[in-house]
């Protein structure tokens, strides 16, 4: 079968993606199903009053966080499976599936390109950062954001470029912004990524299209304030600035601290910075990817569309001043992988860069699945399943990770030679 044919396949067969998802993700991560409840999925699974869920929307979700909807999902899902630990875990996979089919569709939608948008959901579970999404049961923090995020940015899409019943799905776009803002901080990139989609991607209507996003910037504005009088000076959270008290009483450094955790998220989108187990992977994975970047350079065969990617990746990493973390990965490497599956395939036309590109991939995608497969192993130890019975500093939980600390600690010596420099200043 010949990629054409392959592409008229996935265009006649709507479902079939979704069960290419769908069977990717239970061949990667169907030995989930297993791994029973770890860590804070003890403290989300289990019976809630309905006082308590109505309370959730004036109060803190836990001391620095504010996601009622969370609660509703999980109260839900007790009531159909108690403590059936591998029917969460089911539905995990369920829902990724779902969340990548509607990436998939979005991306269809935009480019008309099946292939890509096929080949960059299944190299997205790849991914080791999504390996803690689809793994761990408590990020259903996550998946409900992303789900909901995705559905906004989709009907929106629809909403201006189909004229038939654009202000249903104008509507409909604003309903999933508010539950997904309400289901996890991170969604607060939104209305940005809109607006880029608009700039980047439209061509018609540029000056009645931005009119359409003052409804979504108005609701972003609403949600922060709501965000501000439920948890005050905490809005931001002390993950966003740093552990260290050195550094996070001194706005400055603070701020270098967000700043050091974006980059550290940009890269971590293609190259895993957060969960890389040993020097011969994290050498070998600099290498390729130094390969691939400089055959991309010598073919020049970036376009708009690309661009737009680009920019997605940079907007959504954004979240990462919130809690430096594998788990805030979800969006980013979305784009990340569409866009490194679509200069693969670029490259892949010309005869000259075919085998040493495969050669790449299949380097680039052994790597990414051997710390895939550690981050899964990883919620299999005993100290990982020793729930409420761990300090938050303890790096135990991630053995293998940040080359033995050392991203960590090079991060926590930057700020404090910042610090530093500054006290000097000061004299």
């Amino acid at each position: 079968m010949s990629i054409k044919q392959f592409e008229n396949t996935l265009t006649t067969h709507p479902i079939l993606p979704w069960l290419i998802f769908l069977l990717g993700l239970l061949s990667l991560y169907g030995g989930t199903l297993g791994f029973g409840f770890t860590y804070d999925d003890v403290l989300l699974v289990r019976s809630y009053s309905c006082d308590e869920l109505i309370d959730q929307f004036s109060q803190p979700w836990s001391d620095r966080f504010y996601r009622p909807v969370v609660n509703f999902i999980f109260a839900g899902e007790y009531v159909l499976f108690a403590q059936q630990a591998w029917c969460y875990h089911l539905v995990n996979l369920l829902l990724i599936s779902v969340i990548l089919y509607l990436f998939y569709r979005l991306m269809l939608r935009l480019f008309d390109d099946p292939a890509p948008a096929l080949l960059s959901g299944l190299l997205w579970m790849a991914l080791p950062g999504n390996a803690v999404l689809c793994t761990w049961i408590s990020t259903r923090t996550d998946t409900i954001c992303l789900l909901f995020y995705l559905l906004s940015l989709s009907t929106y899409m629809r909403a201006v470029r189909v004229k038939q019943n654009h202000l249903l799905f104008y509507a409909l776009s604003l309903c999933f912004a508010g539950l997904a803002y309400l289901s996890k901080e991170s969604a607060v990139t939104l209305p940005f990524l809109l607006t880029a989609s608009i700039l980047f991607l439209d061509s018609s209507d540029h000056q009645k299209r931005p009119l359409s996003l003052i409804p979504h910037y108005t609701l972003w504005l609403g949600y922060l304030l709501m965000r501000w009088w439920v948890l005050g000076a905490r809005m931001i959270g002390e993950r966003g600035l740093s552990q260290e008290t050195v550094v996070s009483q001194n706005a400055l450094i603070s701020a270098a601290g967000m700043v050091v955790r974006y980059f550290e998220a940009l890269i971590s989108s293609v190259y895993p910075v957060f969960l890389m187990p040993n020097p011969l992977t994290a050498l070998l994975l600099i290498v390729v990817i130094v390969s691939f970047l400089f055959m991309i350079r010598r073919r020049n065969i970036v376009r708009k569309e690309d661009r737009f990617m680009a920019l997605w990746i940079l907007i959504t990493a954004a979240t990462n001043v919130f809690d430096a973390s594998p788990r805030l990965l979800w969006l980013p490497t979305l784009g990340s992988a569409y866009l490194m599956v679509v200069l693969a395939c670029r490259s892949f036309s010309s005869a000259q860069f075919r085998l040493r590109l495969m050669l790449i991939i299949l380097i680039y995608l052994l790597a990414m699945l051997e710390i895939n497969g550690m981050v899964q192993n990883c919620f299999t130890q005993t100290t990982y399943q020793s729930t409420l019975q761990y300090e938050a500093g303890d790096r135990r939980r991630w053995p293998f990770s940040d080359l033995g600390g050392m991203r960590y600690e090079l991060r926590q010596k930057i700020l404090q030679y910042l610090e530093t420099h500054r006290q000097n200043g000061q004299r």
